[in-house]
């Protein structure tokens, strides 16, 4: 049996969120994307180029490497395993091929 103290709290009606509250919540929840969409429309303001089929691909690929290192550390944070030493490594391979690049005109042996 429910005594009636606690009916009375399970009975009380819940309070409902205003409009402007609703509104406020769903702006803070994709403050991301709204960025995200004004810079693009300030840099085609300012670039009439900036939005052609070869800028977006150049773009995407940029991205993709950020997005997979994202991805990666995501996984890492998420078992458990806060690990700092993975940007270091992803640096690491970053300047090898950077570096061997460079030199690759001189003797092989002076790449590493």
């Amino acid at each position: 049996m429910i005594s009636r103290t606690a009916q009375a709290v399970v009975d009380l009606p819940q309070p409902r969120a205003s409009k402007g509250a609703a509104l406020t919540l769903l702006v803070l929840k994709l403050r991301t994307f709204i960025a995200l969409i004004l810079v693009v429309a300030f840099f085609s303001v300012l670039a009439p180029n900036f939005l052609s089929l070869g800028n977006v691909i150049i773009m995407s690929k940029h991205v993709a490497i950020n997005a997979f290192l994202a991805i990666g550390m995501t996984f890492v944070i998420l078992t458990g395993g806060i690990d700092l030493s993975v940007g270091s490594i992803v640096a690491w391979w970053a300047w090898s091929p950077a570096g061997s690049s460079s030199t690759a005109s001189r003797s092989p042996c002076l790449a590493w």
